[in-house]
């Protein structure tokens, strides 16, 4: 019993911290505005064809000159329209150009590295196809990297249109906020690729292609960075948030929570590892205690007691992340979110150790 309520006490204590960097975070002093730089845009896509339009409308409406930035779409074998589509919007954006992987290069990793090998700035802004772009995006990404920042991770947040989807976004964006308040406390751990901008030396210095884990190079590279002393950036607030849809039902979510699980036993930030383990072991732990209860009512309290206290924190949390990043209406999401949390997170921590999923209708193992 003893142990379980210091595991639990220990990852509450994270909470707390990362509930604290976060306001570190917003709290910091403006970053002055630069001139513009020229920045190259990739977008690595496989059978999005129902997302591109979206996409190029989104590229359309960025408030940033013209001259100034390319975009390089990275074809990885797509089976359906997608690659005609986005020939075809090259009418519409002569500063797209499509690129497309040879029959020995397959995966995400491929498409990235071929995307930032062709790309003519030095400064690379990289999103997903499915995926709806701020308009102010890449001028924050200018002011940033003008000011001697090497990585910008940028936020995430779901387009939820169900109930399914509400928790979804609501387990997606406890994530996000994690990875900025780790930030926050000098620790950071945690991005995602589908807002993120960096120095094009720094992705070469990395080698990344050459990891054996299909995908990861979001959180690989910011591991890199920090390792080696370069300025890391964490952004936030409605101007640099990117939206995306989330998935669609519980078998693509467990798969994709998989996927990134599957990536810990490679990183080489020994602290996301720590981190990352005690986050299962807590959850695992609170299951433990809660079945445990069934034998001994006495310890009811206790089980309460504890589930009520990790619900506070992680609202607190989720509230500055959502507020600050202009997400409503998920309060009464939360509720039945906590409470499957725990099963969900325990169940694909110990699935993501075989190391299959299925993504981009592909298997891996």
């Amino acid at each position: 019993m003893a142990l379980i309520i210091l595991i639990l006490l220990t990852y509450l204590g994270i909470l707390a911290a990362f509930t604290i960097g976060y306001y570190r975070v917003i709290e910091r002093k403006p970053i002055p505005s630069s001139n513009n730089l020229f920045i190259s845009i990739v977008v690595c896509f496989r059978n999005e064809a129902p997302n591109i339009a979206q996409l190029v409308a989104a590229l359309k409406n960025l408030n940033y000159p013209k001259e100034d930035f390319e975009v390089i779409a990275v074809n990885d074998h797509s089976g359906d329209k997608t690659l005609i589509l986005l020939q075809k919007a090259q009418e519409e954006l002569p500063n797209l150009k499509v690129l497309s992987l040879d029959n020995v290069e397959f995966g995400k990793k491929a498409a990235l590295h071929t995307g930032v090998h062709a790309a003519q700035g030095t400064i690379i802004a990289v999103t997903d196809a499915d995926c709806c772009l701020p308009k102010e995006w890449l001028k924050q990404i200018s002011n940033l990297i003008g000011n001697h920042v090497d990585l910008v991770c940028g936020p995430v947040t779901y387009s939820p249109a169900n109930f399914f989807e509400n928790m979804a976004a609501i387990e997606f964006g406890g994530l996000v906020a994690s990875g900025i308040g780790a930030a926050g406390i000098g620790m950071p751990m945690y991005c995602n690729g589908a807002n993120m901008a960096f120095r094009k030396e720094l992705y070469l210095a990395a080698n990344l292609h050459t990891n054996s884990t299909p995908s990861g190079d979001d959180v690989f590279l910011l591991h890199y960075a920090k390792q080696n002393g370069r300025n890391i950036y964490f952004a936030f607030g409605e101007e640099s948030c990117v939206t995306t849809a989330p998935d669609k039902n519980l078998s693509d979510l467990i798969h994709r929570r998989i996927r990134w699980g599957s990536k810990t036993p490679f990183y080489t930030d020994n602290t996301s590892k720590v981190v990352a383990f005690i986050v299962l072991t807590a959850n695992l732990s609170l299951l433990c205690l809660g079945f445990w209860c069934i034998e001994d009512s006495s310890l009811l309290p206790r089980f309460i007691a504890l589930y009520g206290l990790k619900a506070t924190i992680e609202y607190g949390l989720l509230s500055v992340h959502f507020k600050v990043n202009n997400v409503n209406q998920w309060g009464k999401y939360f509720i039945p979110t906590a409470l499957v949390y725990p099963f969900y997170i325990t169940f694909t921590a110990l699935a993501s150790i075989r190391r299959k999923f299925v993504w981009k209708e592909r298997s891996y193992r």
